[in-house]
């Protein structure tokens, strides 16, 4: 089951799941998941969660639980309930849970605390292409443009490794669809480098920069219509808090 999690095959796992799981609960819930019925499993999946934690006859297996918090986590991102997800990642100590969603909140403090967290910087040393993506944010946030050409080469490299050890595109799987999700984002930040760099340097002066070409792009440039909203938010919650970052230079005018 974990190689078709690792392929994001999302479908046959939770047929794995729902198959060796002992609750028809988990079952049901599994179900309305696999349907696309987010708001029904994130319900059914609270209720197992909460009867779980009531004390009584009631003991799932700690597999079952885990694999119920996970499919929670997932629907709450589907809902973008980030302040829930964030809340969650906190108790439970999942520092790469939290870091997706402190930037997302526009908690930055939070994102440069945890990107110097032992277990963040094992995962950037590893490769991960997430993480050094986080490390992006983080340098366009603080201002830090010249860093990012060099951070924007090596997230790159990292999504073109992860490509190559990926099967051929003919599986069941959508882990390509997560990677080129990725390059859609890597583009955008270096673009978003070379927008703020425009302002600050029209912004000195008074003068208002020409940001038609870019912006243009970024309208036609959108995610499929078939694909989650979670993937539509990520895109446009990057952009809403680059606007914001563009008028605030220019709140003279």
């Amino acid at each position: 089951q974990g190689i078709y999690d690792a392929l994001a095959d999302v479908d046959t796992s939770l047929s794995i799941s729902a198959a060796v799981s002992s609750f028809s609960g988990t079952k049901y819930a599994l179900s309305l998941d696999q349907y696309g019925l987010v708001n029904e499993s994130n319900e059914a999946f609270m209720s197992l969660i909460e009867r779980a934690g009531g004390g009584g006859e009631f003991v799932p297996p700690g597999r079952e639980l885990d694999l119920w918090e996970d499919r929670w986590v997932a629907a709450q991102r589907e809902l973008s309930q980030w302040s829930l997800v964030d809340e969650f990642a906190t108790s439970s100590g999942d520092k790469t849970l939290m870091l997706e969603a402190s930037w997302k909140l526009n908690d930055w403090g939070k994102v440069k605390a945890l990107l110097a967290t032992p277990s963040i910087v094992a995962l950037a040393e590893e490769g991960d292409p997430l993480t050094k993506m986080h490390e992006i944010y983080l340098a366009i946030h603080d201002g830090s443009l010249d860093a990012v050409d060099s951070l924007q080469a090596q997230t790159s490299t990292l999504c073109l490794n992860k490509w190559q050890l990926l099967p051929q595109l003919s599986f069941s799987g959508s882990a390509h669809n997560g990677l080129l999700q990725q390059f859609q984002r890597i583009v955008e930040l270096k673009e978003t480098s070379q927008i703020l760099h425009d302002v600050s340097s029209h912004a000195a002066q008074r003068t208002t920069p020409d940001l038609k070409g870019p912006l243009r792009s970024w309208q036609h440039r959108l995610p499929n219509s078939f694909e989650s909203l979670s993937v539509w938010e990520e895109v446009f919650i990057w952009r809403c808090q680059i606007f914001d970052a563009v008028a605030s230079n220019f709140s003279w005018s």
